[in-house]
């Protein structure tokens, strides 16, 4: 496996992807333990680094590794203890690729438009695929942190209002429903409390910014209002008024009311 990554260092953009192609292949025919140890090298590449090769790799690493009987059977951490266990299955507990997205995804990181467009379809997909939906709540929970603690919120309500989708819309054996996830979510997180402060907490930054830059006019709703942000003023606003929305659209319980 060294000898495999060592291929891909210093040489040709073709031949760096060809060998991209086969460690994406690995996973599926290797123990947990090897997957684990050839993620490590993937997982370092630094954010900015990442291009559409690399981002090919680690969407098709990932399928490979949460799809693997293998990986799922996580046979190798049997006889391990719980510390070790753990530390060895690190690239499995964070979704491998799926934590590279939903960092490239986080407006700190300053991800280009490519980059950022794909790895918000990339966790998406992801959250939605059979081998991979289980992650919705960690997900879902992880969104809400950014609203609650005003991060990279447009895209956070984007992806919290499509895994919320993603539920099924009737019950059905007992399985839960957009319905039931909302009012689950408002029942432990407070929701529409969190997505109401931050809209009161963005509408006093920006209206400060316009005043401190002196903006007038229709010309506001275009701007970027605030240095942390890569949205404009309208989208900022049109995405929180749709998550707000989605939830009165979803859900008309008393208790969501």
């Amino acid at each position: 496996l060294d000898c495999i990554w060592r291929a891909t260092e210093g040489t040709h953009e073709s031949i760096k992807t060809a060998v991209y192609s086969l460690v994406a292949e690995l996973p599926a025919d290797l123990s947990l333990a090897s997957v684990e140890y050839l993620w490590e090298y993937v997982q370092a590449i630094p954010l900015q680094e990442i291009t559409t090769s690399e981002m090919n790799l680690m969407l098709n690493f990932t399928m490979n590794a949460l799809s693997s009987v293998r990986v799922k059977a996580a046979k190798d951490v049997g006889s391990l203890d719980r510390e070790d266990a753990v530390r060895q299955t690190k690239g499995l507990e964070n979704g491998y690729g799926i934590a590279v997205f939903w960092a490239l995804m986080q407006t700190e990181n300053r991800a280009n438009d490519t980059m950022f467009n794909a790895a918000f379809s990339l966790m998406r997909d992801f959250l939605v695929w059979e081998h991979s939906k289980h992650r919705r709540t960690l997900e879902m929970e992880k969104c809400l942190a950014n609203i609650r603690e005003h991060r990279s919120q447009p895209q956070s309500l984007q992806l919290l209002a499509h895994v919320v989708g993603s539920f099924a819309k009737q019950p059905s054996d007992g399985a839960a429903t957009s319905s039931t996830v909302l009012e689950d979510l408002e029942h432990k997180h407070n929701l529409l409390g969190i997505v109401i402060a931050d809209y009161a907490w963005y509408h006093e930054r920006a209206r400060e910014a316009v005043t401190r830059r002196g903006l007038k006019g229709p010309i506001i709703d275009q701007e970027t209002l605030l240095e942390s942000d890569r949205w404009s003023h309208m989208y900022n606003i049109q995405e929180r008024l749709e998550f707000l929305n989605q939830c009165c659209r979803v859900t008309l319980t008393e208790n969501m009311r």
